[in-house]
């Protein structure tokens, strides 16, 4: 007990009750507690690249499909490049 002319913090006297080992058990376990479940995925059970990302919890983004104009562009640049090289 203080005495009548000092204060102990309350922080202080909470902290002087905790040892450090404990305080790090309980951080862990509070880890550990709030871990989501290991899922089991097989990448042949799915039926397409969309359902597998589906299967792990993200969406499909990225588009796959191209125009003929989009292609012919690519392959152009691809050619223009190779010229480029060898000169």
């Amino acid at each position: 007990m203080p005495t009548s002319g000092t204060q102990i913090h309350p922080l202080h006297s909470i902290a002087s009750h905790v040892h450090p080992i404990q305080s790090v058990h309980t951080k862990i376990h509070e880890v550990v507690s709030t871990q989501s479940a290991i899922r089991a995925i097989d990448a042949k059970d799915a039926a397409d690249d969309t359902d597998l990302l589906a299967q792990i919890g993200y969406k499909q983004e990225l588009k796959r499909s191209f125009h003929t104009y989009q292609i012919f562009g690519i392959a152009y640049s691809i050619m223009e490049i190779g010229q480029v090289s060898h000169q």
